[in-house]
């Protein structure tokens, strides 16, 4: 489940083209760079295209120091709190990145 739930945001986030001024975009890269259930090889490439996606460096270095600064935040969905296994159960954490 997690390899497919990756392969959908690699899709999504890495392979193609995205809005940088679409909301439902940046709500899924700043929860997507701060779940830990991520892969940081996976956070990594989402951070690279988003930096190019704002034409901004997205050297080795930028995109390391940026993966340390979002894994500590929590943005829409607080990782650490969250029993997401009760949540999803009660359909209470809805999809709103379709």
């Amino acid at each position: 489940m997690r390899k497919d739930l990756e392969n959908t945001i690699e899709l999504k986030l890495v392979t193609q083209k995205y809005k940088v001024s679409s909301s439902e975009e940046i709500h899924l890269v700043l929860d997507i760079l701060s779940c830990p259930y991520v892969s940081k090889k996976l956070r990594k490439s989402v951070i690279k295209k988003l930096l190019e996606n704002l034409g901004l460096s997205s050297g080795t270095p930028d995109v390391n120091r940026v993966e340390k600064h979002f894994i500590k935040m929590n943005w829409f969905v607080d990782w650490g709190e969250i029993d997401l296994l009760a949540t999803l159960e009660k359909k209470v954490l809805q999809n709103p990145y379709e």
